[in-house]
């Protein structure tokens, strides 16, 4: 048995060695988008079948700041008739086990932070030993009965059904805590700032301040919100005298998937879906805050990072802000 502080998704798939891997138990909670294109990296191009088991009970859905259908579905595309979803409703282990070669077990969801941000406490446990075997025995049992006595197979329609009932409680959490939400207005250039910012080990607050300062608006000036923003999202600490870094964001894919996991009170699908592709289609923010259904002020924050990371363009022959997308979203492969 081996105690697994990084990349546990990554470790597991390691000790299961070459030999062709037949079927993996999974159980998650919570899946997210990131989490799944991880999945799907390490076993979609194999013939690997999956059996996940998480909690998409009312509570949890309510709980969930991410969507949390459309991960579920896009593993159901992917993998086809080689996978089974099932939902039990009192779900909060985590485990990850090939019968008899592997298991992992510990913290660590099926979503980015799970698997690579947060700070996860997994143990790994072999079957090369007979001990192990024991062990892994039990895990297979284990997973047996909650699979028992969860309900499902969860089809697409029970899916959809899902999705509306989480899209319409977003909208009235969103609405009561929005005021709440840390500032995510950094001011310019949100993606140069970010990898500035990540790129230093250490900073002053009053030289992080600084760099957050934005001209000509009173209202995005609280530094402390901002602050915050960014270390909710595990890019910094910072205490009274220093703010220092936890890493740096590689890519713009990388930066984007890091605020969909709930850090922006609109998400960035959400936006990007409202515009059409073309070079005629382009919306301005009063027509993506009519679309979504959320005041103005709450659309602005999602629209001004896209056209940061390059995936949104602003329209500067309209007397009004509009935007259009471009070549760079076919990277987030969002079909």
């Amino acid at each position: 048995m081996s105690l697994i502080t990084s990349h546990p998704l990554q470790t597991f798939y390691d000790a299961m060695g070459k030999a062709p891997v037949k079927l993996i138990h999974i159980a998650s909670p919570y899946i997210t988008k990131p989490g799944v294109q991880l999945l799907i990296n390490e076993f979609g191009r194999k013939r690997t079948r999956l059996q996940i088991l998480a909690n998409l009970s009312e509570f949890n859905i309510a709980l969930s700041l991410a969507n949390p259908v459309a991960p579920i579905l896009s593993l159901m595309a992917r993998f086809g008739d080689r996978i089974e979803i099932k939902s039990h409703p009192l779900l909060h282990a985590k485990m990850y086990l090939c019968d008899g070669r592997a298991a992992l077990m510990g913290s660590s969801n099926l979503t980015l932070g799970g698997m690579q941000r947060n700070a996860e406490l997994n143990w790994l446990i072999r079957g090369a030993r007979k001990d192990g075997r024991v062990e892994l025995s039990k895990l297979s049992t284990w997973f047996a009965e909650r699979w028992d006595e969860a309900s499902g197979p969860v089809t697409v329609n029970r899916l959809k059904k899902i999705e509306v009932a989480w899209e319409a409680r977003q909208g009235q959490l969103m609405r009561v805590i929005g005021n709440l939400l840390p500032e995510p207005r950094l001011g310019g250039d949100y993606w140069s700032k970010v990898r500035k910012i990540t790129g230093k080990k250490s900073w002053s607050i009053e030289e992080i301040g600084n760099l957050l300062t934005v001209k000509d608006d009173a209202s995005a000036q609280n530094t402390l919100q901002k602050l915050v923003f960014l270390e909710n999202m595990g890019l910094i600490e910072f205490d009274e005298k220093r703010a220092t870094s936890r890493g740096v964001v590689k890519s713009q894919r990388e930066m984007f998937e890091l605020l969909e996991q709930g850090h922006l009170e609109v998400s960035l699908i959400s936006v990007l879906s409202c515009i059409k592709n073309g070079k005629s289609a382009h919306m301005s923010y009063a027509q993506l805050s009519g679309k979504l259904g959320t005041p103005d002020t709450s659309v602005r924050p999602s629209v001004l990072w896209l056209e940061s990371l390059g995936y949104l363009a602003r329209n500067h022959t309209s007397s009004t802000d509009e935007f259009s997308l471009t070549p760079k979203i076919k990277e987030l492969n969002l079909a």
